[in-house]
Parts: C-alpha cells; sequence; structure tokens
C-alpha cells in the first residue's frame, strides 16, 4: 500500500472518530497493514467505519483486512469456476452449425458475461434469464429461418 493511501484512509477514520490515533499508533498501524493493497485497505476501513461505533484498534483493522481478502478469494474462486462455464459455452456458439439462433446465442453469452462481471445483480440477470426464456419458446414455435 502506498503511504498516500494510508494517509487519505486515516483521515477518512479521523473524520469520524477524531483524536483518536496519535503519530505512534498511526506509525504501528501502517507497520501491520502496509503489505495490502490500496483497495483492499480502502473497502476494509469502509467497513471500520460503517460497523464501528468506537475507533477500532490494531485488531480490528487486522479482522476487518481478513474479512475484505476472504471475500475477495472467494470472488475469485467463484469467477474461476463460472469462467469454465462460459468457456465451454463460448466454445460452443463457435461450433453452432445451425442448432440454434446465432444472435439468440449472442444475447444468452452477453447477459451471462455482464453478471459475471458483475455489471448485473442476481435478481437482474434472473429477470434477463426469464426474458431470454420467453423469447427462445417464441423462436421455437416460430421456427427458424433458413
Amino acid at each position: 500500500m502506498t503511504s498516500d493511501c494510508f494517509q487519505k484512509q486515516m483521515t477518512r477514520l479521523a473524520d469520524v472518530f477524531p483524536k483518536t490515533y496519535s503519530q505512534e499508533r498511526l506509525k504501528l498501524i501502517f507497520a501491520q497493514v502496509r503489505h495490502h493493497s490500496d483497495g483492499v485497505f480502502e473497502r476494509a476501513i469502509t467497513r471500520l467505519i460503517s460497523t464501528r461505533r468506537v475507533a477500532p484498534l490494531l485488531n480490528e483493522f487486522n479482522e476487518a483486512l481478513e474479512e475484505v481478502t476472504a471475500e475477495d478469494k472467494q470472488r475469485a474462486r467463484e469467477y474461476a469456476g463460472n469462467q469454465g462455464v462460459l468457456e465451454q459455452l463460448q466454445q460452443a456458439q463457435a461450433l453452432n452449425r445451425g442448432s440454434a439462433d446465432p444472435e439468440f446465442v449472442k444475447a444468452c453469452l452477453k447477459h451471462l458475461r455482464e453478471f459475471l462481471d458483475r455489471k448485473i445483480s442476481k435478481s437482474q440477470f434472473d429477470e434477463g434469464c426469464r426474458m431470454l426464456d420467453v423469447a427462445a419458446s417464441e423462436l421455437m414455435k416460430k421456427g427458424r429461418p433458413s
């Protein structure tokens, strides 16, 4: 983490909990947390601000950083697992020799990509899937033009 990020985030914390962090305490905290990335530290500070009634001490910084890091690892595992599915679907799209409407397949993959990239929520994804399901039924009824 950069010292600039540390100072900025500690200023945010000091705005919420004034007169809490002496220079000596700031040095101890920085020594303990400096190996984390700027983004992880910023999210940990946001968590501390939103969940603490009193100024957090060193062990609470460590807990918040561990929680944020664990969430990141879980997201990475989920994304990696989902990437395999997406890659399989993209390979199937490339092999599509007329059994499915190419525009429909493209729309399905785009929708899945938006969900995996967290551009849409789970409820938006579910609603989109329902709409795609209706569209697929309509395509099946009409038959695909040759």
